[in-house]
């Protein structure tokens, strides 16, 4: 039985993830040319506020290369290593999202014991 992007065990990539990849190291340059124009724009004029929004906007390129980090980890087929990982997770999330929302659920369903005049953050 053969999964999606894989042949009798060797790795093909697929047209999707292919053109997808493509797009991200286009928006990246892209975002990268506009950061580096406002950049220099506002260091050619003296305005820190268009530097500010270059070094901004460089951080938008930030997000295609966590995509491409994404496209990369996912076109391997997992492992034992990645399951054992994940079903060892899964219980830290559970007690994470537990703690997390123990405290709104208990205001909302107004079980909240207030000693204050402002509700207390659990984070």
């Amino acid at each position: 039985m053969s999964r999606r992007g894989q042949t009798n065990g060797v790795f093909t990539e697929d047209a999707a993830a292919r053109e997808t990849r493509h797009i991200l190291w286009i928006v990246l340059w892209l975002n990268l040319g506009v950061a580096a124009a406002k950049f220099g724009y506002g260091f050619l004029t003296g305005s820190v506020s268009m530097q500010a929004d270059g070094i901004h906007s460089s951080f938008d390129g930030l997000s295609n290369v966590i995509g491409l980090i994404g496209l990369w980890a996912a076109a391997h087929p997992p492992d034992a290593c990645t399951r054992t990982a994940a079903r060892s997770t899964r219980p830290l999330l559970r007690l994470r999202l537990d703690w997390c929302c123990s405290g709104p659920a208990s205001t909302f369903f107004g079980t909240a014991t207030s000693t204050g005049a402002s509700p207390s953050c659990r984070w």
